[in-house]
């Protein structure tokens, strides 16, 4: 169990499902995903459902 304010990793992120999971329960959330077509469907779906947002990645 994360207490508020924790860090949950995701290594397989998928469509984000347990990123947004994690912030909708205010936690911090890092996820990886190697295949572009995820991952950019799931920043896109976590950008809309969140206030603010820090992204960061490298091809």
């Amino acid at each position: 169990m994360l207490l508020k304010g924790e860090t949950v990793l995701d290594c397989f992120m998928g469509s984000g499902s347990t990123g947004q999971a994690a912030i909708n329960l205010n936690r911090n959330f890092i996820g990886i995903e190697l295949d572009n077509t995820y991952f950019n469907g799931a920043l896109k779906a976590l950008n809309k459902n969140t206030k603010s947002s820090r992204c960061m990645y490298h091809e």
